[in-house]
């Protein structure tokens, strides 16, 4: 009972605890995850300090630095200006003006609601018939708008249907439509941030975020100039302008006169007018004369003059409520054209909303599932997983031993001279690395039983654990037993249980 001392629950002595232990083995497995907790935690999720960080990016290879300091491409392919100057050239004859930069600046022309053709063939039409006739045409220039600018032709030309969120990457590199090209130069670029450091990771989530950002509000920029309830308003502006429009022609054709009509009063009014002369002349007993013929002449021209002249303001007012029929039809074709095209635009961006929102889901989810590996570890249970509690045969281990084997485990550097988090960056990014990402990314159907997100958690999760792997701990490692040597000297059952460091100091004396 010489030294007897109260130690992990029982009393010890020299000979009670001879058959006593330190769990090496499990202590440097556990020194290992925790390196690999750390790189996770510091590197891969940046949870570390910002300088730190930086400064082991410029560490890096050139060839692990992704270029991202372009401009935003998805702004740029995204904004109404271009998409609408590519859709222009396919308009040529439709739009009034030929290089619109907005939507409600898209406007029909008149030459395309009433071709000269049309309108010359028009005139012939009775002018009760003219409404009928023009509507019939406009008709046919509705159907025409619906197949230029329609949803089944903007979905194609733009390559809408194409792009599905579940669908696999790198699909679109031979379709130069706007969505899938932009959709594989966005896919592109995330594998770039993926493999340009270990802090891609977190990177390509924040760029998808930006990207959504970027995208909703040039969505509402473009839902914002027609929103479904101005576009209620404006066709019911529109029915009653046109009913209000029907009304007055009806009343215009109805009490207008003809040139037949005019020119046969005007004879009546003429003829009548000389028998009345002719009357008069008998009774008072004079002859007609010279003046009497001016007199008549003079009246008939007069009187000509003011049907003609009737004559054509009436035609006057119904060519005008004509003109005032042809711009309420090409203020229609104008906006079911704006309708059309902001639709088209609606479309395109909730598409590849949905497409960025599951990249981001699947990148956080990885974050996520990297998460559980980046809490800072802890000592290892006593007794270790699968061995069993002996009263003879007790593990000891205290958070001296622990720390010690994790400052040397970090302090050991590799044949070339690289530590842990060097060795990370140097297996990050390489050709072999960026192929089996590119893979996992392109995969429609990842390993087995895992989502995707899992499985490109795995991969950094290998990738972290081969960088910590150069230091072995295999039984004949020659590092190994060098540390065992170090540590036997201030780590032995005796030391962890009852000499503590006045002990040690008084022993050294003696």
């Amino acid at each position: 009972g010489v030294g007897m001392y109260a130690g992990e629950g029982r009393p010890y002595s020299l000979l009670g605890a001879a058959g006593d232990y330190v769990p090496l083995a499990q202590v440097l497995q556990a020194v290992n995850r925790q390196e690999e907790s750390r790189l996770v935690r510091e590197w891969v999720l940046r949870n570390s300090d910002r300088t730190d960080a930086d400064a082991f990016e410029a560490e890096l290879p050139a060839a692990n630095v992704a270029q991202t300091d372009e401009p935003d491409f998805v702004s740029t392919a995204l904004a109404q200006e271009r998409i609408l100057g590519q859709l222009a050239s396919h308009l040529t004859d439709l739009l009034e003006k030929r290089n619109p930069t907005k939507v409600d600046e898209l406007s029909v022309a008149t030459e395309f609601v009433l071709p000269a053709p049309t309108a010359q063939q028009l005139r012939r039409v009775r002018a009760t018939r003219w409404n009928d006739a023009l509507q019939s045409h406009l008709d046919d220039l509705e159907h025409y708008l619906s197949l230029a600018v329609g949803r089944d032709f903007l979905d194609e030309a733009w390559g809408i249907a194409a792009i599905e969120a579940g669908r696999a990457w790198f699909l679109y590199d031979v379709d130069d439509r706007l969505l899938p090209s932009l959709v594989s130069r966005m896919q592109k670029q995330l594998l770039a941030l993926l493999t340009a450091s270990p802090t891609g990771l977190a990177q390509a989530q924040a760029q998808t975020q930006r990207w959504l950002h970027d995208l909703e509000r040039l969505r509402q920029q473009v839902h914002s100039v027609a929103t479904p309830g101005a576009r209620h308003l404006a066709g019911v502006q529109r029915m009653l302008a046109q009913r209000n429009w029907e009304l007055t022609y009806l009343q215009a054709v109805a009490t207008a006169p003809t040139l037949s009509g005019i020119l046969l009063r005007a004879g009546a009014a003429i003829l009548l007018v000389l028998l009345l002369a002719l009357t008069y002349l008998f009774f008072v007993g004079r002859n007609w004369g010279t003046q009497d013929t001016f007199s008549l002449v003079g009246f008939a021209t007069g009187i000509l003059l003011m049907g003609l002249f009737t004559y054509r303001i009436t035609q006057d007012r119904i060519r005008k409520l004509r003109r005032e029929r042809v711009a309420l039809a090409q203020r229609a074709l104008t906006a079911q054209l704006r309708n059309a095209v902001s639709d088209g635009f609606v479309r395109a961006y909730d598409r590849l909303g949905e497409l960025l929102a599951h990249w981001n889901r699947m990148l956080a989810e990885a974050s996520s599932e990297l998460a559980t590996l980046s809490a800072p570890g802890a000592l290892p249970t006593i007794p270790p997983p699968g061995v069993s509690l002996q009263p003879v045969y007790q593990p000891h281990l205290n958070e001296q031993l622990w720390e010690r084997c994790l400052a040397y485990l970090r302090s050991q550097q590799d044949t070339q001279g690289q530590r842990s988090e060097e060795r990370l960056g140097r297996m990050w990014g390489t050709p072999k690395w960026q192929n089996e990402m590119r893979r996992i990314l392109s995969s429609s159907t990842p390993v087995e039983g895992q989502s995707q997100a899992r499985t490109i958690a795995q991969f950094i999760r290998d990738t972290v654990r081969q960088s910590v792997a150069p230091v072995n701990l295999n039984e004949t490692d020659s590092v190994r037993q060098l540390l065992i040597r170090k540590l036997a000297g201030e780590f032995s059952i005796e030391h962890l249980l009852w000499r503590g460091a006045i002990e040690e100091e008084e022993f050294n004396r003696r």
